[in-house]
């Protein structure tokens, strides 16, 4: 017995230690815009206190409210005691919180651990896309929790005190996820209210209420989540922060310019991660034999939707749709016992190890691609103008009217530059500043659909930091008006003469 526990014991090991390799393979390197300006915000508002008006950039008078404090804060204390590879191996720690989260939910909805285990991969995979060191890392972690502690308030027998405990932490964690990623708070309460949809009467041929479901918790859930609403003003901003969203809703510029707003295409490689994830649920929704519940199917409707205009609500769909997961397994089964039916009496066992040993291999493959494909610098001097950024600090100083391209604008926060445009997209337009068009001018000048010297007067531009493939830079190269003073593989910094 004592051996069985032990072997038990090494085996989970080293499942485990599996998943952490390939987390570790899954995760980028390479850091991303909003980890720069969230060190910058961070490093800001612990020095100064919170701010309504923006100070990284060179237009005065903006007004910006944060929707991820928390996230700012973190990431700047964890960079300024252990720098990028801390922030590194911090991301790691995220994804490997979100597997595990992943895993015990999958064994909310299947019975076989083997299945959850095997699921958690497809799922990191899919969410891949969205890995790196960003809010809605922290935001995808509030919401598996929450899917997590409503399941087991609803299926599993729980004690009165455990079952008030878990209302009690659904009810304190709107104020988490305000001040962590202020911008999704709307979906919690999204979620909450799919489920309370079983307080209806539904049954459409195979779709039907959930049976399974005490009203009076369905009632008592509901209760919890009014009493929750008035809390959210528990953030920094009080009601400007919870209204946050709707002055970030149908902007022009974001959902024209920023590739995770762009809606759904197969010319990519999310498209295509996209697209399968879709067929693998609608598969398992058709085939399988078990009643299809109401919530299931507003579920993968409403998120596939959501991800069908804006890609980024693609990592929704991923968190919600692990209530399939009991669909999914019926199909698995039944092939199962397709495919053992003919086989001997030691074909079973023969089968099930090759099956494993194809995941296996499949796991290993991805891994080894990520390990071979991944980049290893921290910040690439081919996706950030590194040396560019230092040129500017030693020749041209701190506070110069420097165009800037937007994707570069956060690396200049970092290193405390002002910034014409950054990847913080919303304090630009005029959907969340009044009368502001900083966004729409500079794409309409980058393309040079506008004529660029109306530009520099309007913003009294001294300096331009741009890319070498873009049109502005093109132009600019052969207007006498403009000296080229600096040049890399990537970038021209041009002065105006």
């Amino acid at each position: 017995m004592e051996t069985k526990s032990t072997n038990n014991i090494i085996k989970k090991v080293m499942l485990c230690i599996f998943m952490l390799i390939f987390i570790i393979a899954i995760c980028p390197i390479d850091l991303q815009n909003d980890t720069f300006f969230d060190i910058s915000l961070g490093k800001k508002y612990i020095d100064n206190g919170i701010f309504t008006i923006d100070n990284f950039s060179i237009h005065s008078n903006l007004i910006y409210h944060t929707h991820h404090l928390l996230v700012n804060i973190i990431i700047y204390k964890i960079y300024s005691i252990f720098n990028f590879i801390g922030l590194h191996v911090f991301e790691i720690i995220l994804t490997c919180i979100i597997a595990m989260l992943f895993y015990l939910l999958n064994n909310q909805f299947v019975k076989s651990k083997k299945t959850s285990y095997v699921m958690v991969f497809l799922e990191i995979i899919m969410f891949s896309i969205f890995i790196s060191l960003r809010a809605q890392m922290f935001s995808s972690i509030i919401f598996l929790i929450e899917i997590l502690l409503i399941n087991k308030y609803l299926y599993q027998p729980l004690s009165k005190k455990i079952n008030n405990i878990i209302l009690i932490v659904l009810t304190l964690m709107p104020i988490l996820l305000i001040n962590f990623h202020g911008g999704v708070i709307f979906f919690y309460y999204i979620i909450i209210a799919v489920y309370l949809t079983n307080l209806s009467k539904i049954n459409l041929i195979r779709i039907e209420k959930d049976k399974n479901i005490d009203k009076d918790k369905l009632k008592k859930l509901l209760l919890f989540s009014i009493i929750s609403l008035p809390l959210l003003v528990l953030n920094p901003y009080g009601i400007n922060g919870i209204t946050y969203m709707f002055g970030t809703l149908n902007n022009s510029f974001i959902n024209a310019n920023i590739q995770e707003f762009q809606p759904f295409s197969l010319k990519n490689k999310t498209g295509i991660y996209m697209l399968i994830y879709f067929l693998i649920h609608i598969c398992s929704l058709i085939l399988s034999d078990k009643k299809i519940k109401f919530h299931e199917i507003l579920f993968i409707s409403g998120t596939m939707f959501m991800s069908l205009l804006s890609i980024r609500h693609f990592m929704f769909y991923i968190i919600t749709t692990v209530v399939l997961l009991p669909h999914l397994e019926f199909i698995l089964i039944r092939m199962k016992n397709w495919l053992y039916s003919s086989l001997n009496e030691k074909g079973p066992k023969a089968m099930t190890i090759t099956i494993y040993i194809v995941v296996f291999f499949a796991v290993i493959s991805v891994i080894t691609s990520n390990l071979a494909n991944k980049s290893y610098e921290l910040i690439p001097n081919g996706m950030y103008p590194v040396k560019a950024v230092e040129y500017i600090k030693e020749n041209i100083g701190y506070d110069k009217v420097i165009f800037n391209d937007y994707s570069w604008g956060s690396y200049l926060m970092l290193n405390n530059i002002k910034v014409f445009i950054d990847s913080r997209c919303d304090l630009y337009t005029k959907e969340y500043n009044k009368g502001v068009t900083v966004a729409e001018d500079y794409m309409k000048t980058l393309k040079c659909e506008v004529n660029y010297d109306d530009t520099v007067f309007k913003y009294k531009i001294e300096y331009f930091l741009i890319r070498k493939n873009e049109p502005l830079a093109i132009m600019l190269l052969r207007d006498y008006k403009y000296e080229k003073i600096y040049e890399d593989d990537i970038s021209y910094i041009l002065k105006k003469k």
